[in-house]
């Protein structure tokens, strides 16, 4: 019984290993879900706002010249559904020293 109770407990978060889930939403959307990386948001059906947004955006290289992000670790929390996301995460990745991503 402890190893059935076992693998109920594992199982569910072993769905979040997986890179680039694409899950169907409540609603039927398809979403990304648990850890993504930049070839799972440039992936159908994702990557057309993925690329519109990234594409569209030009990056003050003056105003990052500045910035002192050595040793700074970024842990990003977004939505492949939410607008909001889907408008920032595009051009922040453009950052000459980007986020590293898995």
């Amino acid at each position: 019984m402890k190893a059935l109770t076992t693998i109920f407990i594992v199982l569910p978060f072993m769905a979040f290993a997986q890179l680039n889930l694409q899950v169907i939403s409540h609603k039927g959307d398809p979403i990304l879900l648990g850890e993504v990386n930049r070839a799972g948001m440039e992936a159908a059906p994702f990557g057309d706002w993925f690329r519109t947004a990234y594409e569209a955006y030009q990056v003050d290289r003056a105003a990052l010249a500045d910035a002192h992000l050595e040793g700074v670790d970024l842990l990003v929390f977004m939505g492949t559904w939410c607008e909001d996301s889907q408008r920032e995460l595009p051009p922040f990745l453009q950052n000459p020293r980007p986020p590293r991503l898995p």
